[in-house]
């Protein structure tokens, strides 16, 4: 089964780039934000904490790392956050439809982005459940996000399982001390209507920030289907506060959010493909709280404490499904002469349930179960060299499903000069199975008439009596082990900056994957209820390999003082196989993910015309979809804003206004069309006051 099949159930749906109507204007706190500096779009100079959990400057971590800044969102005219990580070099971002994302780092590209970290201030958003994220139940209120610090490589040592390809956290603003408040409008085509507002203020030693949105997203249409799917609207209340004293700081965050849509989904009835798509209404309620405590016991101690709780279901007649997660971390840091000592211990528990609804056929053995996750990681900063500094890290971590595992990690940096930096580094990381995919399960995921199937398989068929009877795909897992993927990687790295005019990186990078999951379809079967049919198995298996080399550019020059540019590339050479190691008789092997462009390009220009207009433009080009039916594309976006005062912003947003109409992605079962992203032009008003 090669073509139809794959179309059909392995791939699905495309982009709507919509989101859009820009208007800004933050309180006079947040002047210096309207006025949008230019250098401070490409300082190196940017404190971070996600590459080693300790602060750092961008030019001295020895890691590929991207930090995309509250400036770079309003520049850019963004209101996801996975159209905000399409300005990371070397992500590959794609729209799968209206509230659904692929995004990855160095390949494997997916729905759920399984190789990949996400995390929200620290609280790691990663779902046992499906192995990945689902980016709609994080649509956070763009304009208090302060930063995201994104990490291309492994980063298992310092974090957690999963942490494979790259770490993406996510950094909400603090609250702000003055007492004010914004409000943005924004609609028009792509994005109907949206509404967000935000209060900081300060009581007595706490400084809080309240936060609220509601947005309507329009549906994408889907030539294949000659409809639409419906509207996904989305909702969110946060709640910041940051209480400081003499030696310690406490940040509380509270977060409760719903989303509401009808993507649609197939029927699957035997020898009935497409025929049957229906957008039940599905719902999507969750809340989370947050503590981080930081105590500064001496100039060489510091002990951080968090603590973090989260709940997610989702209601709908296709399936209904719930998890909640615990989390629980220490960690000592300390300071001595040229070391800097890190102690870690992380325990995670995790609560699924999954049954399926009237709609959808199959089954996940139990219905619910729990996982624990315990981790202990050490690291160790040593200045080898007055140019040369060095780190190892170990990370010891116990899985309840798949055991323990090791994930070490060296790195080193070296300083020829105060604007120049060399780095490099080996690690590994491991990815654990998804719930789906370690029980017993059988999801049937679509249904074939005959003309869709192959002729060597329809005349199969016949010659054993069976060539008249409908067809089904399964996926199934029947009580297999499927082992953690692990990766080896190394990396080389090159970093220049001069003066505030021009920076550089450069990446080079190998992984050295093995236990990918992938998939094998099996012998047929034949079934007689409802009524006698022909199922195809198809079983997840661990035997995937796979190397992958790329490199990774990322140029900013200030051509003038009121024009910067930015330009980002990347390449990577994916070459996946298979170890049959364990006799399954398979008819095929489905090929591993390989959904990744082989070349990406990025263009932005920034340009303050005067004090109070700015024009912003941003082409990218996505390039050579390895064994995909994904076509080429290149598309434009622009932003004109204008300030008529340091209250007020009004803004004009043009988005794929080249290579519309195009699919961007295929959802990878459920296939139910080919999904568009079309031209957009939207208005966006953002008023604060005091």
């Amino acid at each position: 089964m090669s073509t139809p099949y794959r179309r059909h159930c392995c791939h699905c749906q495309a982009l709507l780039a919509g989101t859009a109507i820009a208007l800004t204007s933050l309180s006079r706190a947040d002047d210096n934000m309207l006025e949008l500096s230019l250098e401070q779009l490409m300082d190196m100079d940017v404190t971070v904490s996600s590459a080693s959990k300790s602060e750092e400057k961008v030019i001295d971590v020895p890691s590929a790392i991207y930090v995309i800044s509250q400036k770079d969102i309003r520049r850019a005219g963004i209101s996801t956050i996975p159209e905000a990580l399409r300005m990371a070099p070397g992500l590959h971002v794609a729209q799968i439809n209206s509230n659904e994302w692929a995004v990855s780092s160095r390949g494997l590209n997916g729905r759920y982005s399984r190789y990949l970290l996400v995390l929200i201030d620290g609280r790691s958003v990663y779902s046992s459940m499906f192995s990945g994220v689902n980016w709609d139940e994080h649509n956070l209120i763009m304009g208090d996000i302060d930063r995201i610090e994104v990490i291309r490589g492994p980063g298992a040592t310092v974090w957690s399982a999963n942490a494979v390809n790259g770490v993406i956290n996510i950094i909400t603003r603090a609250p702000d001390e003055n007492d004010h408040t914004t409000l943005t409008l924004r609609g028009g085509i792509g994005e109907k209507a949206h509404l967000s507002g935000a209060h900081s203020d300060k009581w007595g030693k706490m400084s809080y920030r309240l936060s609220a949105q509601h947005s309507e997203i329009e549906g994408l249409y889907s030539p294949t289907l000659s409809r639409s799917e419906n509207d996904w609207r989305n909702s969110r209340l946060s709640w910041q506060a940051n209480i400081d004293s003499e030696a310690s700081n406490l940040k509380l965050y509270a977060d409760i959010a719903q989303t509401v849509s009808h993507a649609l989904w197939p029927i699957i009835t035997p020898g009935s493909p497409l025929n049957s798509i229906v957008a039940p209404r599905e719902e999507k309620n969750q809340y989370s709280l947050q503590a981080h405590w930081k105590r500064q016991f001496s100039e060489q101690d510091t002990l951080d404490i968090q603590i973090s709780t989260d709940q997610t279901k989702r209601r709908s007649t296709f399936s209904n499904w719930e998890t909640r997660n615990n989390d629980a971390e220490l960690l000592w840091a300390r300071s001595q002469g040229k070391a800097q000592f890190h102690l870690g211990f992380n325990y995670r528990w995790t609560l699924s349930k999954f049954i399926t609804g009237d709609l959808l056929s199959g089954y996940v053995i139990p219905d619910e179960d729990n996982i624990e996750l315990y981790s202990a990681f050490a690291q160790l900063q040593y200045q080898l060299l007055p140019n040369v500094e060095t780190t190892f890290g170990v990370k010891l971590e116990s899985h309840s499903e798949t055991g323990d595992n090791l994930q070490p990690s060296a790195r080193a940096i070296w300083a020829p000069s105060q604007s120049q930096r060399w780095w490099i580094s080996a690690s590994k990381a491991i990815s654990t199975p998804s719930r789906i995919i370690t029980d017993s399960s059988r999801i049937d995921i679509i249904g074939l008439a005959h003309n869709e199937l192959p002729t060597d398989i329809v005349d199969s068929l016949t010659s054993v009596g069976l060539g008249g009877l409908p067809v089904n795909v399964s996926i199934e897992n029947r009580g297999r082990d499927i082992e953690n993927t692990e990766l080896i990687a190394y990396e080389l790295g090159y970093r220049f900056q001069w003066h505030d005019t021009f920076t550089l990186e450069l990446a080079l990078f190998n992984n050295e994957y093995k236990n990918l999951v992938s998939s094998a379809i099996l012998l047929p079967e034949l079934a007689f209820s409802p009524a006698p049919y022909v199922n195809f198995p198809i079983q997840y298996c661990d035997d995937g390999i796979a190397d992958a080399r790329g490199v990774e550019l990322n140029v900013s020059w200030k051509v003038t003082s009121d024009w910067l540019l930015q330009y980002s590339a990347s390449y990577i050479n994916f070459d996946p196989s298979f170890e049959i190691n364990d006799g399954i008789q398979a008819l095929e092997r489905l090929s591993i993910s390989e959904d990744t462009p082989t070349t990406q390009h990025s263009v932005r220009s920034h340009h303050n015309l005067s004090e109070k207009i700015n024009l912003d433009f941003w082409i990218y080009h996505y390039g050579n979809m390895k064994n995909s039916e994904i076509d080429d594309f290149t598309s434009l976006n622009f932003r004109l804003e204008w300030r008529p005062d340091h209250n007020l912003s009004l803004a004009l947003l043009g988005k794929n206004l080249i290579d519309s109409n195009r699919t961007e992605f295929y959802r990878e079962i459920f296939y139910t069309g080919d999904f568009q992203v079309q031209k957009t032009v939207n208005l966006e008003v953002q008023w604060s006051f005091d």
